[in-house]
């Protein structure tokens, strides 16, 4: 009797363990990611600034394209 309960705790320690293992690999895959995205992002922010810097008097002294 006392050793199936033992057992039974086992093999739920077993499910467990592999459970956060698997979810550990999620974890670490999105981080990547999620990196990978802040330096497009970053870059992107960079370009915008360049653009703005580069062209923002020409833009403001522009005219609106409806005339």
């Amino acid at each position: 009797m006392e050793s199936e309960r033992v057992e039974k705790v086992e093999v739920k320690l077993s499910y467990l363990e592999e459970t956060v293992e698997q979810l550990n690999e999620i974890v670490v895959a999105q981080q990547k990611e999620m990196a990978e995205l802040h330096a497009h992002v970053d870059a992107l922010k960079k370009k915008v600034a360049e653009l703005m810097r580069d062209e923002g008097e020409e833009i403001a002294n522009r005219r609106p394209p409806h005339y």
